[in-house]
């Protein structure tokens, strides 16, 4: 059966949408039940359990244009964290993530989502396999971090999309490519 949960707290946030819409939501729900849900309008809200009312927490976690597709996670520190995809946005001049090198982002917040730090790009379009082979991809987005049992990131999930062409490039517009897509999973290094 399908059902549909209300963010009840949510309404009280106007113009806290992308697009007029809520975007995608990346929820977390901690061990204690504690609730969190980062959007597409970059915003993050929190809640003492899943179907309680929500209160803002930050609505400017990312820098401007930061990207799409987050996932929020945290860690076995405590610390709050979101990947997300960079696509074209001021970051990069409006140039595409397999010009620039760069398709992933990361940020984390020790405060309990207050203060945000981003960094480098932590991933691209180039996925090096254990056989040797190395390919690089069209696109590689919707990230997806893999956690073990005791809170640790192991491994990172995206989608990527088959490049048809010999320079990468697909001619076809909008609703999307018709390019092969499937799930690359990568290993992390960490102890």
């Amino acid at each position: 059966e399908n059902i549909t949960v209300p963010i009840r707290g949510w309404a009280g946030f106007p113009n806290k949408e992308k697009d007029g819409l809520y975007g995608i939501i990346a929820p977390w729900i901690a061990k204690n039940g504690t609730t969190w849900l980062f959007n597409e309008a970059n915003v993050l809200v929190r809640a003492p359990c899943w179907n309680c009312t929500y209160q803002l927490v930050n609505d400017a976690c990312l820098p401007s244009g930061y990207g799409e597709d987050p996932m929020l996670y945290i860690d076995h520190r405590d610390n709050l964290h979101i990947v997300y995809h960079k696509f074209a946005g001021v970051d990069f001049g409006g140039l595409p993530c397999t010009v620039t090198g760069g398709c992933g982002g990361h940020a984390y917040s020790a405060d309990g989502g207050k203060t945000w730090h981003t960094g480098p790009t932590t991933y691209n379009a180039t996925v090096s396999y254990t056989n040797g082979e190395t390919i690089h991809y069209l696109t590689r987005q919707r990230p997806h971090m893999i956690m073990n049992s005791n809170g640790k990131a192991i491994g990172l999930s995206t989608g990527v999309t088959v490049c048809s062409t010999s320079n990468c490039t697909v001619d076809n517009a909008w609703p999307g490519y018709t390019d092969r897509g499937l799930t690359s999973v990568q290993p992390l290094n960490v102890d």
